[in-house]
């Protein structure tokens, strides 16, 4: 009986021993857990990616075989995928965590901040290239011949002065790159604000906003590139907000809206466009005055634009038209 009490005293104290040794939780110790994020499988299912992120720090993205052999590292690597031909992998670059925080704690404006780069990994020979400053990538649905992406045009001195008496939500359109994956070859396209692949990769719309006041009216709009003939056609002209684009399966039809309205207009209603390949320009098939529109609503900027998969139905959101707004009511 005393050897059993003893034992059982002799227990209680290792184990209250062992566990004083233990760390409590704190921010310390969970500002350091990690979570696996932005998991994708090739195709062809011969390749993995994902990212281990911190609560704190710096992500890494690791492409690996379904085995589990790493076959490429990359640091601060997020938001991954594969080309539909399983040849490539594009991966976006975040700054360093430490460098991003320093610049908030300075309060740097979003133009200021630390850029993302960007690197294209081929899966075969292992190669990796990389971009500095790209602000977004897209690839078509069903090709994996090219890729664009969106390059941000770096603050200079001169768009500093000028920015002193406007908005700062006013956006800046940077350079697009269409790059071909096999070859590197690239086509540049200067003041983008948007762009968008048809689903089989042949055409390649542009928007330009025209939001600055130096660059000529006609330079803004929409324009259409044909990839494989390589010819650029404009169908929208005007400076404005252009919106929701898309592409019929075929890639014969297009749709979007806009609203090319003044800068200082009180209210600035969109409208509903459309295209075909044997219009010179897109005409509009839809605004306030259509048939069948609700009273005091219209074509919505931010609703879903999409064809039906036979092309012949073509669906767009409505929206109640909100009131103008109020200029006698000071900013702030």
């Amino acid at each position: 009986m005393v050897c059993r009490i003893s034992f059982v005293i002799v227990f209680n104290l290792l184990f209250i021993q062992v566990f004083a040794q233990k760390k409590s939780l704190d921010h310390s110790v969970y500002d350091n857990w990690q979570s696996i994020k932005f998991t994708k499988v090739s195709d062809d299912a011969q390749f993995v990616l994902y990212s281990v992120t911190p609560q704190e720090g710096d992500a890494l993205l690791t492409i690996s075989t379904p085995s589990g052999e790493a076959i490429y590292n990359v640091p601060r690597g997020e938001n991954g995928v594969f080309t539909n031909n399983s040849q490539y992998a594009i991966v976006t670059i975040k700054p360093l965590f430490k460098d991003i925080r320093q610049a908030k704690i300075k309060k740097k404006k979003a133009d200021e901040m630390p850029k993302d780069s960007l690197a294209i990994i081929s899966l075969t020979t292992k190669n990796i290239d990389k971009f500095a400053n790209v602000k977004s990538f897209k690839l078509a649905d069903e090709s994996s011949d090219y890729i664009a992406f969106l390059e941000e045009k770096l603050p200079s001195k001169t768009d500093s002065t000028d920015k002193k008496n406007k908005s700062d939500k006013i956006e800046n359109p940077g350079t697009l790159h269409l790059r071909n994956l096999i070859t590197g070859e690239e086509e540049i396209f200067e003041n983008v604000n948007d762009y968008y692949f048809d689903n089989s990769g042949n055409l390649l719309a542009i928007i330009r906003k025209g939001k600055n006041q130096k660059e000529k009216v006609e330079n803004a709009g929409l324009f259409l590139y044909s990839i494989k003939e390589k010819q650029l056609k404009q169908i929208s002209y005007g400076r404005g907000n252009y919106s929701n684009l898309a592409f019929d399966l075929l890639g014969n039809q297009l749709a979007f809206t806009a609203e090319k309205n003044a800068e200082k207009a009180l209210q600035k209603p969109y409208s509903l466009y459309y295209y075909t390949p044997d219009q010179d320009t897109a005409k509009i098939i839809a605004n306030v005055s259509s048939t069948g529109m609700p009273n005091n609503w219209n074509v919505s900027g931010d609703g879903d634009i999409r064809f039906s998969k036979n092309g012949d139905k073509l669906f767009f959101g409505i929206a109640p038209i909100p009131p103008a707004k109020d200029t006698t009511i000071v900013d702030f």
